[in-house]
């Protein structure tokens, strides 16, 4: 290894020097002519300044990009959307809201901050009964734009729809505060009030969507839920929901409600037609099926005739409590007690604390074989439930006071810790 070291001193020696040095000749020769040209800059800054900021910004533009290439992954080809987008669009419009969803979702990668596309996939999920995905689909609307009235309203929406209330109002007050007129905002806080028993609040609300938009098929879709479930006026739900298809000919759940008027009146026909419209373009909407079940066997008393869409719904959504409650009624209509306990088991396995999804699995251990030792804890379970409810089912708690009493067991409604064991194991 070379290393350099200085040479050493040796005494008496002095190095010559010239008294005018050459190798400085260059620093008087350049200091006149930079302090005349910086002069002349200073002089002259107004004018020189815009071409100098551009030649920087340029040689800036230039080290952005030449990083951003090297750094960049090779860019993937994509296909122009807009020809995708038209036909989901068409689909959405025409009714066929499952054909639209899969549309949508192969779509959004190629536009992922188009709000509304995102807002009509969570609509489509709830009307489709699929309410978990349709909590993800709005959250993905919101990602898309987080100041978006519409995003944070189909959010509530479906939160609400969840048995998430508290959070769906939350969310429909982050919409109004966003946009305080919002017809779609208000329409959904009205729907949330309403699902958590906060009618008065609901039928304001409600009213003020239709106020600030006397064509909303939202607002009058929630204004039909309020006249059938809580004033029982089917005549004055049924024209909301007929209004609502009016503005929007795709709003399912409008027309699976109109079913279930058209049952109540005994117009079981009409019920099944109007039925077989929703299911015929959307195979697979679970509400649809449900209710198609529901037709057959407590409309017309068909158990055979019902047992197929109710498992179709289920195999659809295993978590599905509504289908899973009536396919276990169903199988014990067609005397398959067997079958019922299991679908009732796995009901149980979903979490539910729905009073009468424990009756019902209490009943058929009861009924089927006598078998009080697995219906007891299950009822105990039950009938703490409804006790502890805000407003407890009078005649759900003379039912499970009765099988208690019919397996020798006391109707004291037992504490949560003494019950702590009491869900059965599936």
């Amino acid at each position: 290894m070379y290393i350099r070291t200085p040479k050493k001193y040796r005494a008496g020696h002095r190095p010559r020097r010239n008294l005018f040095n050459f190798r400085w000749l260059w620093l008087w020769v350049l200091t006149p002519l930079v302090a005349f040209g910086g002069w002349q800059l200073y002089e002259r800054r107004a004018e020189l300044a815009p071409p100098i900021e551009r030649a920087l910004d340029g040689a800036m533009m230039g080290i952005r990009g030449g990083i951003a290439t090297a750094v960049a992954p090779t860019p993937t080809p994509r296909p122009d959307p807009s020809q995708a987008l038209a036909a989901a669009d068409s689909a959405w419009q025409s009714g066929a809201v499952e054909e639209a969803l899969n549309a949508y979702r192969q779509v959004l990668p190629d536009v992922p901050n188009d709000v509304m596309r995102h807002y009509f996939v969570a609509m489509g999920l709830i009307m489709d009964g699929r309410y978990a995905e349709a909590v993800e689909a709005s959250e993905a609307a919101i990602n898309a734009d987080p100041f978006s009235a519409d995003a944070w309203a189909i959010h509530a929406y479906a939160l609400a729809e969840n048995d998430r209330q508290r959070e769906g109002i939350a969310a429909a007050l982050q919409a109004l505060s966003l946009d305080p007129d919002n017809p779609r905002a208000l329409a959904y806080l009205a729907n949330a009030y309403y699902l958590n028993n906060q009618i008065e609040l609901a039928n304001q609300t409600v009213a003020r969507a239709l106020e600030a938009d006397s064509e909303s098929p939202d607002a009058y879709f929630v204004s039909g839920q309020l006249n059938y479930f809580s004033t029982f006026d089917f005549g004055a739900a049924l024209r909301d929901y007929e209004t609502t298809l009016q503005y929007m000919p795709n709003y399912l759940r409008a027309r699976i409600n109109i079913a279930y008027i058209q049952m109540s009146e005994g117009d079981y026909e009409s019920a099944r037609d109007t039925l077989l419209t929703v299911t015929e373009l959307n195979p697979n909407n679970l509400d649809a099926l449900f209710a198609l079940s529901f037709l057959y066997l407590s409309g017309l008393g068909d158990a055979n005739q019902a047992l197929e869409p109710v498992q179709r719904c289920v195999t659809l959504d295993p978590q599905n409590r509504t289908c899973l409650f009536y396919l276990g009624n169903v199988q014990r209509q067609l005397g398959n007690n067997t079958e019922a306990l299991r679908i009732y088991r796995q009901l149980i396995d979903t979490g539910t604390e729905n009073p009468s999804h424990f009756l019902a699995l209490a009943r058929t251990y009861i009924d089927g074989a006598g078998d009080c030792e697995s219906a007891i804890p299950v009822l105990q379970t039950g009938y703490r439930l409804e006790g502890n409810a805000t407003v407890p089912n009078v005649d759900r708690l003379v039912a499970f006071e009765e099988l208690l009493t019919t397996c020798g067991v006391s109707a004291a409604v037992p504490t949560a810790e003494a019950t702590a064991e009491a869900t059965p194991a599936s």
